[in-house]
């Protein structure tokens, strides 16, 4: 991760950012030339390669509180979420701006076409981390999301966890994200 909160697309790895890209190579041990190694890059520098499986990151920094109350992102007091919750006047209004500003946290991710490159490079697989709140906000990636959601293809943090650790089955049908 790059420290601004992107992340990048691992058999091939991508995303934006060019120091991302070299902490995962970091990580992967290049350098040994008797090991098989996935191709690590950004989105831009993997266009026209085609790999079996894509990993890709559209982690941005926004957090779960941020997101539920408007809190530390500027909102005016009168409008951050209480936990009695806003009044209805204000509720639309609150939406609206959540929506806006998570929409502007996108940053290269609104990039449509760096969304096509991306997601057209996987022959076989496709693994997708990000936060669902923040992607939501924008219309193609709720589109994205309810598509994988449909073909029960999403999964919380906390299964992924459990995936990695081997607590779980991975052929099991996963129960819907908490």
């Amino acid at each position: 991760f790059n420290g601004r909160g992107v992340a990048d697309l691992v058999d091939g790895a991508a995303g934006a950012g060019v120091p991302s890209v070299s902490m995962l190579g970091c990580a992967s041990g290049e350098g040994d030339p008797d090991d098989v190694l996935p191709i690590i890059g950004t989105v831009h520098a993997l266009q026209g390669m085609e790999r079996d499986y894509i990993i890709i990151s559209f982690v941005r920094s926004v957090t779960e509180e941020e997101v539920a109350t408007g809190r530390s992102v500027g909102l005016p007091r009168e409008l951050e979420s209480q936990s009695e919750g806003l009044p209805m006047q204000h509720e639309q209004l609150f939406k609206h701006i959540m929506r806006r500003m998570l929409r502007s946290s996108l940053g290269f991710l609104n990039n449509k076409r760096i969304l096509n490159v991306a997601l057209s490079r996987a022959k076989r697989g496709l693994l997708v981390f990000g936060n669902l709140e923040v992607l939501s906000s924008e219309l193609i990636y709720e589109r994205l999301i309810h598509h994988y959601r449909s073909l029960k293809c999403q999964i919380s943090t906390e299964q992924f966890k459990q995936l990695m650790e081997g607590t779980i089955n991975p052929h099991a049908t996963p129960p819907p994200p908490s």
